[in-house]
């Protein structure tokens, strides 16, 4: 298939300052984005004006098709230090990837691709946000637990989410009981090995007080624990690594205790530590940062939706 380099400008006057903001990006893509028409593409929905701005009006997005040679293998986003660069866009509620063509899952296809597998999620409330979305998809045989402990049960695979025990110490929630008596380390190392698994690792929201060294350290003790089970499971063991995405800070100190910065940092030290496991790593740092509404650690549910169909998109099209 042949592709196409494409260079967007995103534009907008702004009335009060009369300055003029601009965004740049450029990466390779297999199909001009929807509604797009020639080298002008007006912006036709409110939710496309806040890509451009929270309280602007936009006016229009300038794309330059430039054609390139014909390519195969994963298309990947390039970063670079001295332009700003955008993995993809929000239309209609849907979140349209330049890397991956992002399928909207039904529980048939969901069940499809999971058949088999033991998804051991562990995380946070931003991960327990991924199971409601599943939830509003899928009809589950059964389904139990609470706010640090959940239970899924399909007719082809299962879900069971510990909850980071981190999370009931900043609350001051105790005692410790079940599952929250053990780190995730010790939760994989009790994992019978006879199944077929998927690790589904989301651990940075209460991490960024942290020292990123110890965060590091601790990633690492759970990389030993994936690499035991795989060894015990012939290698049976599928690792997707949830990553940092940008939140608000509505105070001072949580400008400084969970800036944004801390956040990319963490995302490059997800990458160093688990690379060498072939780890899957589900970004959606530009999808939230992006959505048509007050950025927050706890997004929407129509951005959530569009985070579990980027993990699904990228996950089946490596398993299957």
């Amino acid at each position: 298939m042949e592709t196409t380099k494409i260079s967007t400008e995103l534009f907008y006057d702004d009335v009060t300052t009369k300055a003029s903001v601009y965004y740049s990006l450029e990466d390779t893509i297999e199909n001009e984005p929807p509604n797009s028409s020639g080298l002008n593409r007006t912006v036709f929905s409110k939710a496309e004006s806040h890509l451009i701005g929270q309280t602007k009006t936009a006016t229009s997005v300038k794309l330059k098709m430039l054609p390139i040679e014909r390519h195969s293998g994963t298309v990947i986003n390039r970063m670079s230090p001295d332009k700003v660069i955008l993995s993809g866009y929000w239309l209609n509620n849907r979140w349209y990837s330049l890397s991956h063509d992002v399928k909207a899952w039904t529980s048939e296809m969901i069940h499809n691709c999971l058949t088999g597998y033991e998804v051991i999620m562990l995380g946070d409330s931003t991960m327990v946000q991924w199971i409601d979305a599943l939830d509003t998809r899928i009809k589950w045989n059964h389904h139990e637990g609470g706010a640090f402990y959940k239970v899924r049960k399909g007719y082809t695979f299962n879900i069971t989410f510990h909850r980071n025990r981190l999370t009931k110490v900043l609350h001051g929630v105790g005692p410790f009981k079940g599952p929250m008596e053990h780190f995730e380390p010790e939760l994989i190392n009790r994992l019978p090995d006879r199944q077929t698994y998927m690790i589904i690792i989301g651990l940075a929201a209460h991490y960024a007080s942290w020292p990123l060294v110890d965060y590091k350290d601790r990633l690492h003790t759970i990389k030993i624990a994936v690499q035991k089970l795989r060894r015990e499971c012939n290698e049976q063991v599928v690792v997707v690594i949830k990553k940092a995405q940008a939140r608000d800070h509505p105070t001072f100190q949580a400008r400084v205790h969970s800036n944004n910065w801390v956040f990319e940092e963490m995302n490059r030290i997800m990458i160093d530590v688990f690379s060498d496991v072939d780890a899957i790593f589900v970004d959606i740092w530009d999808m939230v940062l992006s959505y048509p509404s007050k950025l927050e650690m706890h997004m929407p549910m129509d951005c959530i939706q569009n985070e579990v169909d980027l993990f699904l998109t990228q996950v089946c099209s490596i398993i299957k």
